[in-house]
């Protein structure tokens, strides 16, 4: 602009722009600004003139200090969402949420998660928070105060996938809603130790086998499209010594109980030798391998004595 001139600001806000304040910067001097508020259009409009200065600088900012922070975008069908009540330069000690003006949630964290989002989730959504200004002062006066109210969209998107182990070594893609005419697997791979480079892997299945360990996820190409991508698998790959101790510790295991399990069919079948009265032989190591039969007797022949 030229010196002298003037222009007519807008500050335009999705609510009521009654607890905003307007102010200017010329030079190192700043002003609070007289603004025309109009409740219909919700918005409000500043004069901004140069006057003597050569650059000024003009800003609106709400004076509340509790916000409800939705997510960027609209949320799918399906997945979770986090509303967080946020107080400027503190934190929430207790956080109180509405959804349309009736109460939904009273609790203790300054996080409403809604886990599995559906339409009946979209709505208004605000909050009341308590909080102080302890790391300013350790005897700071506990406040509270309002949110403005923000809209959550809850839209129905392509189904997602999900990705779970079938076994110590290899991962399923597994997809509950999309249609038959799904054709092709699209697996992707992070390291844990490079988590800004994603690769594609070259499996065009369903299940994969895990070569070494990081952050798996996957989607599937249907008939009209892809479906979302999973949320991400940690895998962390054994080590050889781990490897070997679990499968001899495996091997114990398995030769423990068969020894038992032997002991046990012996004691069985000498128990009803005895109780037949069969014989059975005994090889003798001291006298080098002869053998010696032993026949059981009854029972009543030993209650009378016999033998």
């Amino acid at each position: 602009m030229t010196k002298g001139d003037g222009r007519n600001l807008v500050l335009q806000v999705d609510d009521d722009p009654t607890g905003w304040k307007c102010f200017v910067l010329r030079g190192k001097s700043a002003f609070t600004l007289r603004t025309t508020v109009d409740q219909m259009k919700k918005r409000a409009v500043i004069f901004a003139e140069l006057k003597k200065a050569k650059i000024t600088t003009f800003w609106c900012k709400n004076e509340l200090r509790v916000m409800l922070e939705p997510p960027a975008v609209p949320a799918l069908m399906g997945e979770s969402v986090a509303l967080r009540c946020a107080v400027w330069g503190g934190k929430a000690e207790t956080a109180i949420f509405y959804k349309d003006k009736l109460l939904i949630a009273n609790i203790t964290k300054d996080t409403y998660i809604i886990t599995n989002a559906t339409q009946d989730h979209t709505g208004q959504y605000r909050c009341h928070a308590t909080y102080r200004y302890s790391h300013i002062s350790a005897e700071a006066a506990l406040q509270e105060g309002d949110s403005e109210a923000q809209e959550l969209n809850v839209i129905d998107g392509p189904p997602a996938t999900t990705v779970y182990s079938t076994s110590p070594e290899s991962l399923e893609c597994f997809c509950r809603d999309c249609p038959d005419d799904c054709t092709s697997y699209y697996w992707y791979h992070t390291l844990l130790s490079d988590s800004f480079v994603r690769r594609r892997l070259p499996e065009n299945t369903d299940i994969i086998t895990i070569k070494e360990g990081g952050l798996f996820n996957c989607r599937i190409e249907c008939g009209k499209g892809f479906s979302r991508f999973s949320k991400v698998y940690s895998y962390e790959a054994q080590s050889e010594s781990e490897s070997v101790n679990v499968l001899s510790i495996m091997m114990t295991v398995i030769l423990t109980v068969l020894g038992v399990l032997i002991v046990m069919l012996i004691v069985l079948m000498m128990l009803k030798c005895r109780k037949c009265g069969g014989s059975y032989q005994v090889t003798d190591r001291r006298t080098g391998g002869d053998q010696i039969q032993l026949n059981s007797l009854p029972h009543s022949g030993r209650e009378q004595g016999q033998g």
